[in-house]
């Protein structure tokens, strides 16, 4: 059995990819998750909140998790935002290559008080950076990702990053927190795992259970 242990402090918890669906949505939200992540790809113009990636212009989905599908119903972000409740915040994540992305999610998210965004195309975080109400992380899901982020970011700096769980020693989270305001990993698959990050300093997991998600809230209270 898992011990159970006082927290020192409170670890945030992001519900992953429950923004691409309006019933996840809404399931996390009841939770009470401090984020909600969403997706999004810009396609034909339109800002879509999907995981699934697309075959260049072509509307064929897949994802590693998934078969392919070809012209499946696509949630769209505008329907996101209108359906979430105001409190709600959600942690954004770029999939692009183009900064045109990143202005449109910009002026789209322009109602909503605060967000999180991160992007593994690190260059689509730069129109953020700016805003004071915009929490930036740079996302970070490989060893040689990891090694560039050292190489390039040898002082202190403002943001974040978001990295892939088992990348992470008590030391690499160390020398991240010398670096950047805030750490979230995730992969993060379990409660005893989500502890033992949090006992390295990381601040935030991004959990797919949403039965982990609501242990580690109701922990916290």
């Amino acid at each position: 059995m898992t011990s159970r242990r006082e927290p020192t402090r409170r670890l945030q918890v992001c519900a992953h990819r429950h923004g691409n669906d309006l019933m996840l949505l809404s399931a996390a939200e009841t939770v009470g998750v401090d984020f909600v992540e969403v997706d999004i790809h810009l396609f034909r113009g339109e800002l879509d909140a999907r995981h699934e990636k697309t075959v260049g212009p072509l509307p064929l989905l897949w994802d590693r998790r998934r078969r392919p599908s070809w012209n499946p119903p696509r949630q769209r972000l505008d329907e996101v935002l209108a359906r979430a409740r105001p409190e709600t915040t959600f942690y954004v994540d770029l999939k692009g290559w183009s900064q045109r992305l990143s202005r449109r999610v910009m002026a789209a998210f322009e109602p909503r008080a605060s967000y999180v965004v991160s992007a593994r195309a690190w260059w689509l975080l730069h129109p953020f950076r700016t805003r004071d109400d915009v929490r930036v992380l740079r996302s970070i899901g490989a060893a040689w990702q990891l090694r560039w982020f050292r190489l390039a970011r040898r002082g202190p700096t403002a943001g974040g990053v978001s990295i892939r769980s088992d990348l992470l020693t008590e030391a690499v989270v160390a020398e991240l927190k010398s670096r950047v305001e805030v750490v979230f990993a995730w992969r993060v698959t379990s409660y005893a795992h989500a502890c033992q990050l949090e006992e390295w300093g990381v601040d935030g997991v991004i959990v797919d259970s949403l039965e982990l998600a609501r242990e580690l809230v109701d922990r916290d209270g």
